[in-house]
């Protein structure tokens, strides 16, 4: 499998990342690994489709943007749910998840309310979880809104605003294509929308917004993981976040860009620094 370069020119990022995830889906299906479960909960004017694998202590899993539950976890799904019960939804407006406002842009905070009401429907707390990239940042608003539905945290590109950095990689790399891939994971209609949503997210402002103080209320203990050559949230973002939330870890793995846990030569270490993360109380 080709290598994601650090810098990133003639491809779009975010369609390099889906086409790892693709490939990343054969192995769940090669191993034939089920869900135990699934179902649909309503919320926030949203449907949220969530599986399930395993059993022992839940361990909810946010995809990043653009990708699906399973399609982006695949790689992990077999090891970590030999010790927890995965909890793995679509995000609003990905997969078989809806998206109520599909000509606006995509908001986090609202994400954040679907998983607060995805756990409380399935009657869950002090619930360990990681998240990637939109999905690590709907976890630092989730945290901060309700501390007691989460006992660890670890996100990996993960925001707590839109840095200037971020707003000008959109702007700089607009996506204007609709891939073969995105409509396999998404259907064409919700495609066009994350598109679309994707690039306004470049002049979104009002949304996500954690100043330190916000950050410093936030109880979970979390490790924080962020490539060093990552071009949409630079190292810096990531060691405000450590140095704001007061029970912060922080893993800068280096010359990788976005997403490093795709990468497989990094997979092992992942699994291992965040299995050990994770079961370490």
């Amino acid at each position: 499998m080709m290598k994601l370069k650090t810098m990133i020119s003639t491809k779009k990022l975010q369609h390099c990342i889906v086409v790892l995830s693709i490939c990343f889906t054969n192995i769940i299906f090669a191993q034939k690994i089920k869900p135990t479960d699934s179902g649909y909960v309503k919320t926030n004017g949203a449907t949220i489709f969530y599986q399930i694998y395993g059993d022992g202590e839940p361990l909810l899993l946010l995809h990043h943007f653009q990708s699906t539950g399973t399609d982006s976890w695949s790689p992990f799904i077999a090891e970590f749910s030999e010790s927890f019960k995965l909890v793995i939804p679509d995000l609003r407006g990905h997969g078989q998840s809806t998206e109520p406002n599909p000509d606006l842009p995509y908001a986090i905070e609202p994400a954040a309310d679907d998983m607060i009401t995805l756990l409380d429907s399935l009657k869950l707390k002090n619930v360990k979880s990681i998240g990637s990239s939109v999905g690590g940042a709907i976890l630092y608003s989730a945290a901060l809104k309700r501390p007691e539905l989460f006992s660890d945290m670890v996100t990996i590109g993960g925001i707590v605003f839109r840095p200037q950095v971020f707003r000008q990689w959109i702007k700089n790399h607009p996506d204007d294509q609709v891939t073969p891939e995105l409509i396999k994971l998404h259907g064409a209609e919700k495609a066009a929308t994350l598109i679309s949503q994707f690039n306004q997210a470049a002049d979104f402002y009002g949304d996500h917004e954690l100043t330190p103080d916000l950050l410093a209320k936030i109880t979970t203990r979390t490790l924080i993981i962020n490539s060093d050559k990552d071009p949409l949230v630079p190292v810096e973002h990531a060691w405000h976040i450590y140095q704001s939330v007061p029970n912060g870890h922080l893993w800068v793995v280096p010359h990788l860009s976005h997403l490093p846990h795709l990468y497989p030569e990094i997979q092992d270490e992942f699994r291992k620094r965040v299995l050990d993360f994770l079961k370490a109380r």
